[in-house]
């Protein structure tokens, strides 16, 4: 009989075959099985004999990337032995389990222990993980009978496995920090075990959704959605794992199914199940209906319709039961509901997420500079993580449960830390890397963390020319003639004033004397100091500080 152990908590029952006495030196084999089946459990002393040979096993560590586990053998004369933790994600982790085995022993994960008894492996469900993190603002899921919630799972759905869409419309080059709400919520899905689609939209994208918009969109040419859909495509490959063999992610383009479809056959087979009177009932199409200036156009007010009709093809080709998007996409996420169910029969469910603000009453994802981007090309690194430590002390732990996986002890604590030290800003840090070591990978935070300690009077020692040049436009710079700086150089106290460190020589020597200058981060102390080529950065850049905060860059041309 097999045996079946827990692999992790949400997830697989891993089902070993062990060799025979006779050959006892093979290797056991390991299969991945479903999640729900039972499978009955017998102590090894009635499979193993106390013989058997060291053997290796493999454990897949698939969709569950952040996520460390260890695998615990416990005997019978109260010893351990623990495997490492931390394989890489969707690569076989190779331990050793030496024999010979007890009788009682059992294995366990995350502290979880299986007796000698059939069990059904437990699936956390996922409403449960958005409502906590407080990223449902609605669904057309129904009440919950026995838990008394405002809304459950259907039996129908409950207890396997669901596939689930978000779509993105390519309207830039970069998916945005706007973006994230419904990216992320893929990836909480993928993480528990659920099949997500990442929807391109090739075709609603040419045309432009109204939602939330109080301007028709400027209509892009096909070489430019084609171009931006590339680019979309790179980003979400960094969040979903396209490459498990248990529940891989799917990148599609709705223009796929789209484009072939005739205008004259969309309108008799989609377009005759659709009530204009209820069309203009939804609020995207109301608020501009009711703006006589703006209005909206048959093009745009067509898009739901183009929405809907994903919806259900996704569902009839993919069986996807479950779309999620921004609040603003309610009146779309609810026709495509509608439609599916005229056209198919089937029920499938919505659920909108909240669309972000902050405690300013500014908009989400803006700064003064513009949209944050996912693209380093077009949102650097240091400024997207320089984006999120300023998050507003007001926000900031509702951002940790919107945008980063940490669970709710490690969130509580921060909120902890934070309240009990503000300044401190514990909570604003873990947020600022966890977002960043998501979008642009732990390397890249660790030069955008160097950067920022740059600017605190961190080391300039090791620092690469690209990490200094992210620092170069937060501080005033100054340009100056490079043959200023030949020979034996030019005087600093010359250099802090010509820099507008300081409004006279008399003081920027008083400012030496006191201490509070220094030359990349180094206090400087001598009034006859000179800068020569020698100490430039990179052959051009000097960095001059006065006191705690007043930078400058001096770059030599």
């Amino acid at each position: 009989m097999p045996h079946a152990f827990f692999l992790d908590e949400q997830h697989f029952l891993l089902q070993t075959q062990f060799p025979a006495q006779t050959n006892a030196a093979a290797q056991p084999h390991f299969d991945l099985v479903p999640q729900g089946q039972t499978h009955p459990l017998r102590q090894f002393r009635r499979r193993h004999p106390p013989t058997l040979q060291p053997a290796r096993i493999a454990l897949l560590a698939s969709s569950v990337p952040e996520r460390k586990f260890e695998l615990v053998l416990h005997v019978a004369r109260l010893t351990t032995r623990t495997l490492p933790s931390a394989p890489d994600e969707g690569k076989p982790f190779l331990g050793d389990l030496t024999p010979p085995w007890r009788l009682g022993e059992q294995l366990r994960i995350f502290g979880v222990e299986i007796g000698s008894r059939p069990f059904k492996l437990p699936r956390m469900n996922i409403l449960d993980e958005l409502e906590w993190r407080h990223l449902i603002e609605a669904t057309t899921m129904p009440p919950g009978v026995e838990s008394g919630k405002p809304f459950a799972l259907p039996p129908e759905l409950a207890g396997r496995s669901l596939t689930v869409y978000a779509g993105f419309d390519p309207t830039a080059d970069s998916l945005h920090v706007g973006s994230l709400v419904p990216l992320l919520a893929l990836r909480r899905f993928q993480k528990l075990g659920h099949h997500p689609i990442a929807l391109a939209g090739g075709a609603t994208g040419s045309i432009g959704d109204p939602s939330g918009k109080t301007q028709e969109r400027q209509l892009l040419t096909r070489e430019v959605l084609s171009a931006n859909i590339a680019k979309v495509k790179e980003q979400t490959r960094r969040l979903l794992d396209f490459d498990t063999a248990v529940n891989p992610a799917r990148l599609l383009d709705n223009a796929t199914w789209t484009a072939p479809v005739t205008f004259l056959d969309f309108l008799r087979d989609i377009g005759k199940h659709f009530s204009v009177n209820a069309m203009v009932a939804k609020e995207s199409v109301r608020a501009r209906m009711e703006d006589r200036e703006a209005g909206i156009s048959y093009t745009e007010f067509s898009y739901m319709l183009l929405q809907a009709f994903d919806f259900y093809v996704l569902c009839r080709d993919f069986n996807c039961e479950l779309q999620i998007g921004g609040s603003d996409q309610w009146g779309n996420i609810t026709a495509g509901i509608e439609l599916t169910r005229r056209k198919l029969g089937r029920t499938v469910y919505g659920v909108t997420l909240p669309l972000i603000t902050k405690a300013d009453g500014t908009k989400f994802g803006k700064t003064e500079a513009g949209t944050v981007w996912l693209d380093a090309a077009r949102t650097s690194v240091y400024k997207f993580y320089q984006f999120w430590i300023r998050t507003d002390d007001r926000d900031v732990i509702s951002y940790l449960k919107y945008f980063t996986f940490l669970d709710a002890e490690q969130i509580t604590a921060l909120e902890q830390q934070h309240l009990a030290d503000p300044g401190a800003r514990a909570a604003h840090k873990a947020l600022a890397k966890s977002v960043t070591d998501l979008i642009h990978g732990p390397t890249a935070t660790g030069e955008a963390l160097r950067a920022s300690e740059i600017l605190f009077g961190g080391e300039l020692a090791g620092i690469s020319e690209t990490t200094f040049n992210e620092i170069v436009g937060e501080v005033p710079t100054k340009e100056l003639e490079k043959s200023q700086f030949e020979g034996s150089g030019k005087p600093l106290v010359e250099l802090l004033v010509q820099c507008g460190l300081c409004p006279s020589k008399g003081q920027a020597r008083k400012d030496i004397e006191g201490g509070g200058v220094y030359v990349n981060n180094v206090r400087e102390t001598n009034l006859q100091r000179t800068v020569n080529c020698q100490q430039l950065l990179f052959g051009k850049h000097l960095l001059l500080r006065k006191g705690k905060r007043n930078y400058v860059v001096a770059t030599a041309r």
